[in-house]
């Protein structure tokens, strides 16, 4: 066999080693990308849970408000009902005072209730645009990790067909010695 036939077989040979080299940092690649886009999620997560927490905070804010509207609610009504009970003029200015703080302390908690509620669906606007978000993000992500697996998969299949093409050229070569160089060359 002649020097030109061989240097063309082995430049052959080179060109297959090329592509499954190739080939094989792309699997080594995509699992690392695999994984930056499953943290990727973890975070996007991370981001939605925090949303999440703002709004139930907001709620725990708001029922604890309603809650003290209603004892205050309650303590008006027995206090009105207590200053036909009195029998001095003090007791009966104290009761009034207390009438008093106790209307100002319901229309203060009315106020706070209403800026709860107000902050509530603003925190629910967010957290849903969010969700949406998220939800988009996640798709796109989950379609790409596909796709970065499918081209794995693909790629190992190409890795065993480019392996027999290399055993096949080498075989055409007929020359053990210079087949054993270009290996440890190549090594």
């Amino acid at each position: 066999m002649e020097i030109r036939e061989k240097l063309k077989i082995l430049k052959e040979l080179q060109e297959v080693d090329d592509e499954i080299m190739r080939l094989k940092n792309l699997n080594k690649e995509n699992p690392v990308k695999i994984e930056e886009l499953d943290n990727r999620i973890a975070e996007l997560e991370e981001e939605l849970a925090q949303e999440r927490s703002k709004l139930e905070n907001v709620n725990a804010r708001r029922l604890k408000t309603d809650k003290m509207l209603n004892e205050k609610k309650a303590l008006l009504e027995q206090l009105k009902k207590k200053q036909f009970e009195v029998k001095t003029n003090e007791q009966y200015q104290l009761i009034q005072k207390d009438i008093k703080e106790t209307a100002r302390l319901i229309d203060d908690l009315e106020n706070e209730l209403l800026d709860l509620m107000v902050e509530r669906e603003k925190e629910e606007k967010e957290y849903r645009r969010k969700e949406e978000e998220f939800n988009k993000k996640k798709k796109e992500i989950e379609e790409e990790k596909e796709r970065l697996r499918k081209e794995m998969e693909e790629s190992s299949e190409k890795i065993i067909i480019k392996e027999d093409e290399k055993k096949r050229i080498s075989a055409r070569l007929r020359d053990e010695a210079l087949l054993n160089k270009y290996e440890r060359i190549r090594a």
